[in-house]
């Protein structure tokens, strides 16, 4: 409410449209490679698919897109229908990144932040269930903000309750959003607030990523011979506040 629509993708058609998404200039990223053939489709009905793929030799292949030099803006509602993929040892995550992040030192608001919006680790998983964190530059390293989700307002396993429930967010679509202002980011599933965090707020413009990765930590977790997985999207659209 008091929002309109500023930026948007629907994924119609086949192929990626470029004036709004590019690729990273690296081929590799931790335990994959990122972004070869097959790796980021649209299949024609409206959904783009992030996925993780082996060839054969051992290799894994992923993907990783965002709007940089394309969509940059500071504050909005931010928001994507995701099904995370089911396979551990890759992870999906919608998110904002920032082209300045190292530009100032313990200075979110001048530097930017990373924005993990939604972050899945596959099903299954009762520790390290899925992330929601806000990241900023220390000097010497990333420095998590202390905020935390309530992943058991949308699933998540209760902590310290190992009878708690064990949600799954490759079962079906859900939608994440991001309420960005000047004072707060919001992170919400299917309109619950999940987290609020106010002390790591980005002043700067910020641009989004969509990402299906490997990590080296979580490479053997994976097994090959359950893949291809993706993660699906449906869409993801970007609300500033009308005027």
């Amino acid at each position: 409410r008091g929002y309109r629509l500023a930026w948007h993708d629907e994924f119609d058609g086949t192929e990626l449209d470029r004036s709004k998404w590019g690729f990273p200039g690296y081929k590799v990223r931790d335990a994959a490679q990122v972004n070869t053939p097959g790796t980021y489709v649209l299949d024609g009905t409206g959904t783009l698919h992030l996925t993780a793929l082996t060839r054969g030799t051992g290799e894994v292949h992923c993907a990783i897109l965002d709007t940089r030099g394309r969509m940059q803006r500071a504050y909005g509602y931010y928001e994507a229908r995701i099904q995370f993929q089911r396979q551990q040892g890759i992870h999906g995550c919608f998110w904002l990144q920032t082209p300045t992040f190292r530009d100032a030192t313990n200075d979110q608001a001048r530097s930017g932040t990373e924005m993990d919006i939604i972050e899945w680790f596959g099903a299954g998983r009762r520790s390290g269930w899925a992330g929601m964190n806000i990241y900023y530059w220390s000097g010497t390293n990333n420095v998590r903000s202390p905020s935390i989700p309530d992943f058991a307002k949308m699933g998540g396993p209760v902590e310290g309750d190992p009878k708690s429930p064990l949600g799954d967010l490759s079962d079906g679509y859900r939608t994440y959003g991001l309420l960005w202002t000047p004072e707060a980011c919001v992170v919400t599933c299917d309109g619950v607030e999940i987290m609020r965090d106010t002390q790591a707020v980005s002043q700067v413009p910020q641009y989004i990523v969509l990402s299906l990765l490997c990590s080296h930590w979580e490479r053997p977790r994976l097994k090959l011979d359950q893949l291809p997985d993706a993660m699906r999207v449906d869409y993801v659209r970007v609300y500033e506040p009308a005027p």
